[in-house]
């Protein structure tokens, strides 16, 4: 009797974990870069806006 409660709670934990990640994979945005208005196709490093949360060149 412990036995088979133990193990319909480890699968329902199993099933909560499973739809969480699931869950927090379907929400990720994508990261959206603000091309630079000099591009000459160097490869910059990028600073995050904390506001908009894009993605800008440094200068």
């Amino acid at each position: 009797m412990i036995a088979k409660t133990l193990t319909v709670l480890a699968g329902v934990a199993a099933a909560g974990f499973v739809m969480k990640r699931f869950m927090e994979l379907r929400e990720q945005q994508t990261v959206r870069v603000k091309p630079h208005r000099r591009d000459d196709g160097q490869i910059r490093k990028l600073r995050q806006d904390p506001k908009t949360g894009e993605y800008y060149a440094e200068d």
